[in-house]
């Protein structure tokens, strides 16, 4: 069905989607999956031409169109006396730094042993001379 005489028998329709064989589809989708099984995949919308209305702009008179000159009116705050405030005076107290002193403690005395390195302890050792000894296998069976 070619595009002009799918709107003439149907005037109300706004739009049909179009595969390259000529098949007319109101589904996109549907003209989709119909142009996988085509050789030119391509669908194309093409929108009733009763609906497009054609817009003619006059050019003819080549005047500048000038906006009249427009006064926005003043505004003025209103003046306001916003009443004084006055903060009342304030003492901080003062901190003077204290004098302490630590209790004395009668605490048990301990016995702390003295620490004793290992090497001051330790003579250095001398490794013993290896000694070759003969090692005889016997065969398995």
């Amino acid at each position: 069905m070619k595009k002009h005489k799918i709107f003439k028998s149907n005037p109300n329709l706004k739009e049909v989607h179009m595969t390259s064989d000529g098949e007319a589809f109101y589904n996109d989708n549907d003209a989709k999956m119909h142009a996988k099984t085509l050789e030119d995949k391509s669908v194309e919308l093409v929108v009733n031409p009763s609906l497009i209305q054609e817009t003619i702009v006059d050019d003819s008179d080549d005047e500048e169109f000038e906006a009249p000159e427009f006064e926005a009116p003043k505004f003025e705050a209103p003046e306001f006396d916003a009443p004084e405030f006055e903060a009342p005076e304030f003492d901080a107290p003062k901190f003077e730094a204290l004098e302490f002193e630590a209790p004395e403690v009668d605490a048990p005395e301990v016995d702390v042993p003295e620490v004793v390195t290992p090497e001051a302890e330790t003579p250095p050792v001398e490794a013993p001379e290896a000694k070759a000894e003969k090692v005889t296998t016997k065969k398995g069976k």
